[in-house]
């Protein structure tokens, strides 16, 4: 039997038909967010990611040029909360896209500093590339919401995708 993973960045309030035409093709489905339009999916698990700031290791950055992630996202909303909860601007955003791997890689080239999940920056930590600061539990927590259709095909991936992702936070 054909299993489909596929993510999806999608900001789902109501399922609109090529909504509901991409998911009723897929098994598993990631997203930031919970939502009353994923009714007929089973929530599967929840996955809480703590927030840093990071920046380039490698290449000279200005610290006050902030990297966003897109609209669309949740993290895009939590981030500008946070920063709006700061005395004074101390950060001019400079990019935002809706690919969190280009919101990434502008990290590690040096453009500016992004606030993102600690799971989502293991590979560049790792290589040396990029450097975090913040709270070791995170400035605050980003949460990944899991849906599946079929159980039984899913439940062995699922235990060691999340095993995966609970190391790296731990990391």
């Amino acid at each position: 039997q054909k299993l489909n993973l596929r993510i999806e960045l999608l900001r789902i309030d109501t399922l609109d038909l090529k909504t509901s035409a991409t998911l009723a093709d897929c098994d598993l489905f990631v997203s930031d967010r919970r939502s009353p339009a994923l009714q007929s999916w089973s929530l599967f698990d929840s996955v809480d990611m703590p927030v840093n700031l990071f920046r380039s290791q490698v290449h000279k950055v200005n610290d006050r040029n902030l990297i966003l992630p897109g609209r669309k996202t949740i993290l895009c909303d939590e981030t500008q909360d946070y920063l709006s909860g700061l005395p004074k601007p101390e950060y001019t955003p400079i990019i935002e896209s809706d690919f969190i791997s280009s919101v990434i890689r502008s990290v590690v080239d040096g453009y500016g500093t992004a606030f993102l999940p600690i799971a989502y920056m293991l590979e560049p930590m790792e290589q040396g590339l990029v450097t975090r600061a913040g709270p070791k539990k995170g400035y605050w927590s980003h949460s990944l919401y899991i849906y599946w259709k079929n159980q039984e095909n899913w439940s062995e991936w699922l235990k060691v995708f999340l095993k995966n992702i609970n190391a790296g936070i731990q990391g």
